[in-house]
């Protein structure tokens, strides 16, 4: 795949993101989240190398995030993280090339348990200036 652009969205340096958008029209946007026990793990080591090209090949956006680790931030900062992550790319989404209506969350372990928070308690969405819809 060819390198990413990583973003920044939050002050936190950990609230940053890995951004791979295919060229031409508006990609549905794959936006994953790394395990590690909540306390460690990055962007950029938690998915096979092959997943950007592969998924930017099918014609999605994917973005893989860093976000605030245990115990510097507690678990609900986390989802918050992953809220603010995904409203930053929403709110980009016609200059970044994403189509904000067609947008998955996933997530391995830790992050898989992060993207169910914000999944199904909207009050994560909510506080990011978002919603289920």
């Amino acid at each position: 795949a060819p390198a990413p652009t990583t973003l920044s969205y939050g002050s936190d340096p950990l609230q940053a993101l890995d951004l791979w958008v295919p060229q031409g029209k508006l990609a549905p946007l794959v936006l994953f989240v790394h395990g590690g026990g909540w306390s460690r793990g990055s962007k950029s080591n938690a998915v096979g190398r092959a997943l950007p090209g592969h998924l930017l090949a099918q014609g999605y956006a994917f973005a893989s995030i860093d976000y605030r680790l245990v115990p510097a931030a507690t678990v609900e900062q986390q989802a918050a993280d992953v809220a603010a992550s995904l409203a930053y790319l929403l709110k980009r989404a016609d200059e970044l090339g994403i189509d904000r209506s067609r947008v998955v969350l996933t997530g391995h372990s830790a992050g898989a348990h992060l993207v169910a928070l914000v999944g199904t308690d909207e009050r994560y969405l909510r506080a990011a200036g978002l919603s289920f819809a």
